[in-house]
């Protein structure tokens, strides 16, 4: 008899606890369809990059399908308009006064707040100079906003920073404080696709090659190497002339930030290895622009459309090196590998390439 009230008992708790759950699981699902019932569905954002024909003669202000923002410089056109300021929306001039400027690549690289879906997800890419471990984690060492402050707290490495004017003979910035405050408004900046090329050479450059040939920034093109730092600046400069927007050598800030866009946006699960991947090649000399991608092991070099940066050859930036001779500051991988990296900072090397940013 005891036995049977025992069962009994065990049944009716067991009654008792299925409805308990069954009763949860109806409450948990009205909640989800009130949820999903009431929540507001945001309407697709319609993309106006395909709309920038190259033909204007100002600056265009355009958007993504997320709704992030592209400035197109005048005379560049958009040649892959169906992707998002995340894929590495690229621009090409079409009308260059030079024939030899026509073709040249730049992509965009977004600063601030980047909308990664239609429903207002974001990651955020801060707009100054990093450093990067040997697993690829990134440390931000200055803000773009602090870069009057050239103190020695701002030291990379003890040796590397970004100066405004510069006692120590090497070319720095063109206008680092309006570079800044122009990026940090119209929220990027453009970075070349590809490294310096020398459109008239028929061959790998050499000591003896002119110095004073203004580069181009396309595929398939001999790098533009053998060139001093203040010489690369120099002809840099002279891409364009074109008063809608600004070209010049590449700077510290522009370098880790495109770095950092890579990282946050690669598609590959290991994208914070792209600061330490190294540019050894199977040949083992310098190849044309946009053709050192070198071994599979290198290929985030080509994530979010921006070529040769960990390999091919070293580029020129403006940072200063307040205790190396010559003061000049090379970053990036190398043909011949070694542990000249993406993210590597060192001093100067006569086989030295370069790359331009457009601001605007």
């Amino acid at each position: 008899m005891e036995y049977l009230k025992e069962l009994r008992k065990e049944k009716i708790y067991q009654n008792s606890s299925e409805n308990e759950l069954y009763k949860l699981n109806e409450i948990s699902n009205t909640i989800g369809n009130y949820i999903n019932e009431n929540k507001e569905e945001l309407k697709p954002i319609e993309s106006t990059l395909n709309l920038v024909t190259g033909e204007e003669k100002t600056n265009t202000e355009v958007n993504d399908s997320y709704g992030n923002k592209v400035i197109v410089p005048a005379g560049f056109k958009i040649i892959n308009p169906e992707d998002n300021v995340t894929d590495g929306i690229i621009i090409q001039d079409i009308q260059a006064g030079d024939e030899r400027s026509k073709g040249n690549q730049f992509v965009w690289i977004p600063v601030g707040t980047i909308r990664i879906d239609n429903r207002e997800n974001s990651k955020e890419v801060l707009l100054g100079r990093y450093t990067f471990d040997d697993e690829g984690n990134k440390e931000l060492i200055q803000l773009a906003e602090d870069y009057k402050d050239e103190t020695d707290k701002y030291l990379i490495n003890d040796a590397y920073k970004e100066l405004s004017n510069s006692t120590y003979g090497n070319t720095v910035s063109k206008n680092l404080g309006e570079f800044i405050q122009k990026t940090l408004q119209n929220g990027g900046y453009y970075i070349a696709r590809y490294e310096a090329g020398d459109p008239e050479t028929t061959g790998i450059r050499n000591a003896s090659s002119s110095q004073e040939i203004i580069p181009v920034t396309k595929s398939g093109i001999y790098a533009y190497n053998y060139i001093t730092q203040q010489n690369a600046a120099n002809v840099v400069k002279k891409m364009y002339s074109n008063t809608n927007f600004t070209v010049d050598l590449i700077n510290s800030y522009t370098w880790d930030t495109a770095i950092v866009f890579i990282q946050t946006f690669a598609k590959e699960n290991n994208s914070l290895n792209y600061s330490i991947q190294n540019g050894k090649n199977t040949v083992g000399t310098v190849q044309k622009t946009g053709e050192g991608i070198l071994s599979s092991t290198n290929a985030l070099d080509i994530q979010c459309n921006i070529y040769d940066m960990a390999g091919n050859v070293r580029e020129w930036s403006t940072e200063t090196s307040i205790t190396d001779v010559g003061n000049v500051v090379d970053r990036g991988g190398h043909f011949s590998g070694g542990r000249m990296n993406t993210s590597f900072r060192y001093n100067q090397n006569k086989t030295n390439g370069f790359r331009a940013i457009i601001y605007l």
